[in-house]
């Protein structure tokens, strides 16, 4: 990517044009270069990488058009559809179905987030090979990493970052694997502690669980009280579905919400 950016090919040239023109405001020649990049990207992802990264490519395609059109140079506009445009424009011609469907949209807030693990990421890269592109040496990359990572491991005591919570728990467990034979920087701690994060699963599991909880001692009830509950069997009827009503909005508001979350 970094080699397209610094000289745009032209072999996509024609292609773009009538894409720029209906997409981009900014007659920056840079900001209409991002055609001219992901197109010769996408053959790069095509041509040259194992199917299996594909979606990973993709994704960093998308993310990486996001912050160079909108954060880079401020254009307002709808980046999914300009990608999805440059995207259809190249499968028609190279008869191909490279990317397709792999993106979701997101706003400036989700792309920060990513931004984060990318750079969290990033700079572990960098310690972890030896490669000297933070300030002086890679044991300052690997110092920089820790600090983003217990940065921003304080946002996780909010439910609507599980999500980012969870690749910072990711990053987490490769680090403290690697950690664990890589001695070559003191600075560096030797182990990560785990942070509280509230899976999905539980937060589902817990209506649920109140609702079985629930009918399974309405259903004692009804045994053992069956003469008292014969004489009052609208009533009894009518709490057992008002209960399960109520407690499946309950369940669904909570599947719902979290989903959009995530």
């Amino acid at each position: 990517m970094d080699a397209y950016i610094e000289k745009p090919p032209n072999d996509y040239k024609s292609s773009c044009q009538e894409i720029t023109e209906n997409h981009l405001s900014n007659n920056d020649d840079n900001v209409k270069n991002s055609c001219l990049i992901v197109m010769a990207y996408l053959n790069d992802i095509k041509t040259t990488y194992h199917e299996r990264d594909m979606v990973s490519l993709c994704k960093y395609v998308y993310y990486w058009l996001y912050g160079f059109v909108v954060i880079k140079h401020g254009n307002d506009i709808n980046v999914l559809q300009y990608y999805n445009d440059i995207l259809n424009k190249y499968n028609e011609q190279h008869v191909s179905s490279t990317c397709v469907g792999t993106v979701e949209e997101f706003d400036k807030e989700k792309y920060g987030k990513i931004s984060v693990i990318y750079n969290v990421y990033d700079k572990y890269y960098s310690y972890t090979k030896k490669i000297q592109s933070c300030t002086s040496h890679w044991c300052t990359c690997g110092d920089e990493c820790i600090k983003d990572y217990k940065t921003n491991i304080q946002k996780c005591t909010d439910p609507s970052n599980y999500e980012f919570c969870n690749e910072l728990e990711n990053f987490r467990t490769i680090y403290n694997t690697h950690i664990a034979s890589d001695n070559s920087c003191d600075n560096m701690p030797k182990y990560l502690p785990p942070f509280l994060i509230i899976h999905i699963s539980y937060i589902i599991l817990i209506p649920i669980t109140i609702l079985l909880a629930i009918s399974f001692i309405l259903f004692l009830l009804y045994k053992v009280n069956d003469n008292f509950i014969r004489k009052y069997k609208y009533c009894d009827r009518f709490y057992i579905i008002h209960f399960h009503i109520i407690l499946i909005k309950y369940i669904y508001f909570y599947i719902v919400h979290f989903t959009k979350l995530c």
